[in-house]
């Protein structure tokens, strides 16, 4: 009795403390479009397979795969980010405008990656607005432990090259609130850009943390059957 009481009480803080908890977090630093989304594929989905009502520890994890695996979706379209952001935000005006100036820079540390800031500038109701956007576009560094400095050089030219190329291919849109004057940039519009993504980053990192290991021990295990036989 006892061990089922400890048992019931550890469900009831992970499952409904510290996951929602964790999940409302989540949620409010994503579109909250895609979390509507989510919830009405995982009803229509649950329901057809299960033919139970949603309030259970099942249907929290179905609307949890359909959720991170709408939010991998979104994170590594760029096109896609510019249609939920153009149709969830009326407010905002799509601009013409030009990007004058890029830099860019290695972050080290935790994050690796080449980053690029640049400026742009568009006009909207006979106003000039002179823009910075700061880590518009990552490149990220996929080695696991570090990056040498080869990499970290091939990263800034390919990088630097790719933005080039959206600025000259004017592979990019700009947004204008008019009530608060502030803008937003995207850059580029490509359908997928893996090299800009965290959610792609998160999982190939941990791909190759479990693969690293695994390697090891078909390599030790082949040496250790060749030494036996």
């Amino acid at each position: 009795m006892q061990s089922r009481s400890k048992e019931e009480i550890s469900d009831f803080i992970v499952f409904k403390i510290i996951y929602p908890l964790l999940g409302i977090v989540f949620i409010a630093f994503n579109p909250i479009s895609f979390f509507v989304l989510a919830t009405l594929l995982s009803t229509s989905v649950y329901y057809l397979i299960f033919r139970r009502h949603i309030f259970r520890k099942t249907f929290l994890f179905v609307l949890a795969s359909v959720y991170l695996f709408l939010m991998f979706v979104y994170s590594v379209s760029p096109i896609i980010q510019y249609y939920e952001f153009k149709l969830t935000h009326h407010d905002w005006i799509e601009v013409k405008g030009q990007i004058s100036n890029f830099d860019v820079v290695w972050k080290g540390g935790k994050s690796r990656k080449s980053t690029v800031d640049l400026d742009y500038q568009y006009t909207i109701y006979s106003k000039k607005f002179h823009r910075t956007a700061v880590d518009v576009i990552n490149r990220r560094s996929h080695s696991v432990f570090w990056s040498s400095e080869n990499e970290i050089k091939e990263s800034n030219v390919k990088l630097k090259q790719d933005i080039t190329e959206y600025v000259s291919e004017e592979n990019f849109k700009i947004f204008h609130n008019p009530q608060t004057e502030e803008s937003r940039l995207f850059i580029p519009l490509n359908i997928l850009l893996f090299s800009n993504s965290s959610g792609f980053s998160i999982i190939y990192g941990m791909l190759k943390i479990i693969l690293i290991p695994f390697l090891f021990f078909i390599i030790f295990s082949g040496i250790k059957n060749k030494f036996q036989n």
